[in-house]
C-alpha cells in the first residue's frame, strides 16, 4: 500500500457500535449499541506510541463521528500516522473535519449511501454536498453503494443521479443475511441458511449476479479517468472492484495461506481488545495493557474469512 509514509502497522479500530441510521442490512440493527464509549485522547495516543510503530488506522463503527472530540482524536493521530474512515458522511462534524485534518494523512474515506436511510431522513443533498467538500479539500472519497435486496432493482437509477452530480457510486456485494442480523445464530442455524440460500451472496440469482458484475465493469469504467487525474501516491488508494468480482459466489478462504494478520495488520474494538482478525487471536489490550504482535507471518488456519478484503491483501 502506497501512502505518503511509510506504514508499519495497519489498525482497523472499531470506535463505536453506534449509528444514527437504522439500515435494514447492517448487522448492529436492532441491537443495544454503545452510545458513546468516552475515549481519552491521551491514553490513545500512548497506547499507540508503545507499538513504537508508525500506523494506518482505520477508523470505523458504528458511526465514527459519534464519538466525542472525534476531530480533536484525529487531528492528534494524524501527526504521526495516517488515519481512514468508513462514515455515512451524516454528522455536522464532517464539514469541520474537511477543514482541520490534512488529506495527505488520510488514506481514504468511505462514504456509505444507504441509499433508502438517506431519503427516510431527507439527507441526500447532504451527502452531495459533503462529498463535493471533502473532495474539494483533496481526501480520497468512495461513494459506497452495498447492493442488498431492497436497491439492487434502483442501483441503475442511483448511479446515473450520483454520476449527474460528479460522483461515481462503487457497488459493494451484500454479504450476509438479509433483515436479520447474523450475530445471533447459532452455527447450526447458519448452516441452514446457508444450505436453504438465504445468506448472501449465495443468494443472488443468477441474473442478478449477471447484473452486479455490469454495474462493477462500470463503475470500475468510470472511474479510471479520476484515478489516473490523481498523484501517484494516490492511485494505489483507489478501490479495487476486481476484488467485488470475487466475492459475488461467496467468500474465499485463506486456509493454509501465509498472512501478515497479526503481525502488520490488527483489529481493535471500543474497549481496545486487539485481535489477529475478528475477533479470532486475542492479543491483548492496546489502552490497558500491551499488545504481543506475531514475530513473523502465520498460516490462516480458518475456513471462513470474516474480511476477504484484508485476507487478498494480507495473505501470500
Amino acid at each position: 500500500m502506497v501512502l505518503f509514509i511509510t506504514v508499519d502497522l495497519e489498525i482497523k479500530w472499531t470506535i463505536n457500535t453506534f449509528c444514527n441510521f437504522s439500515c435494514a442490512h447492517c448487522f448492529y440493527r436492532g441491537q443495544k449499541r454503545d452510545v458513546d464509549r468516552p475515549h481519552n485522547i491521551s491514553q490513545v495516543l500512548e497506547s499507540i506510541d508503545r507499538l513504537d510503530k508508525t500506523c494506518l488506522i482505520k477508523i470505523t463503527g458504528g458511526e465514527p463521528f459519534f464519538t466525542n472530540n472525534f476531530v480533536e482524536l484525529c487531528e492528534k493521530l494524524t501527526q504521526k500516522h495516517i488515519i481512514g474512515l468508513n462514515t455515512n458522511l451524516s454528522h455536522k462534524d464532517v464539514s469541520r473535519f474537511a477543514e482541520v485534518i490534512d488529506p495527505k494523512k488520510v488514506s481514504n474515506i468511505n462514504c456509505s449511501l444507504h441509499i433508502p436511510e438517506r431519503e427516510r431522513l431527507n439527507l441526500v443533498e447532504d451527502y452531495i454536498k459533503k462529498y463535493k467538500l471533502l473532495e474539494a479539500k483533496g481526501f480520497n472519497v468512495f461513494a459506497v453503494y452495498v447492493l442488498h435486496p431492497e436497491v439492487l432493482d434502483r442501483f441503475e437509477d442511483d448511479y446515473n443521479f450520483f454520476k449527474s452530480h460528479g460522483i461515481i457510486l462503487t457497488p459493494k456485494v451484500f454479504r450476509g443475511n438479509w433483515n436479520k442480523s447474523e450475530k445471533f445464530d447459532t452455527r447450526f442455524i447458519k448452516r441452514i441458511k446457508r444450505a436453504f440460500n438465504t445468506y448472501y451472496p449465495n443468494a443472488y440469482t443468477k441474473k442478478q449476479k449477471e447484473k452486479i458484475i455490469s454495474y462493477i465493469e462500470q463503475s470500475q469504467k468510470d472511474l479510471t479517468p479520476l484515478s489516473n487525474s490523481k498523484p501517484d501516491e494516490l492511485k494505489a488508494r483507489i478501490w479495487d472492484l476486481t476484488y467485488e468480482k470475487s466475492l459475488i459466489n461467496d467468500s474465499p478462504t485463506f486456509k493454509g495461506k501465509t498472512c501478515l494478520a497479526g503481525k502488520s495488520f490488527i483489529k481493535i474494538t471500543s474497549a481496545g481488545e486487539a485481535f489477529r482478525c475478528s475477533k479470532r487471536h486475542y492479543l491483548g489490550n492496546l489502552f490497558t495493557g500491551q499488545v504481543e504482535l506475531f514475530k513473523k507471518p502465520m498460516k490462516c488456519s480458518y475456513k471462513s474469512c470474516h474480511c476477504p478484503y484484508l485476507g487478498y491483501y494480507y495473505s501470500y
